[in-house]
């Protein structure tokens, strides 16, 4: 997958990045920058069809977080996105996901 890049300034949910989760090694690269006053995002995946997603779920390492982060995610996810819980700022989301390069 190419590096797909998402964002949510003030409260609120950013766009969704879908994931190829059929990969046989799941390996997603995910980085989220923050600018400005933001003291609570958390960064969330689902497992429901991205398309019409009901249940989102901070990712362990990714919850409750207030500065620019980088992780590591090898569970499968579908879809991804940043959750901005409080702060006037901004949260950008990069992930890249290593694989066949779609």
């Amino acid at each position: 997958m190419r590096p797909q890049i998402v964002a949510v300034t003030g409260a609120g949910q950013s766009d969704t990045i879908k994931t190829d989760w059929e990969q046989g090694d799941f390996n997603v690269g995910l980085q989220a920058v923050v600018a400005g006053t933001v003291t609570d995002y958390n960064i969330e995946a689902t497992l429901d069809d991205p398309e019409n997603p009901t249940t989102w779920q901070s990712i362990a390492s990714g919850d409750a977080l207030a500065a620019t982060a980088l992780l590591a995610l090898t569970v499968p996810v579908r879809a991804l996105r940043v959750n901005l819980v409080a702060g006037t700022g901004s949260v950008t989301l990069t992930a890249v996901q290593a694989g066949n390069g779609s």
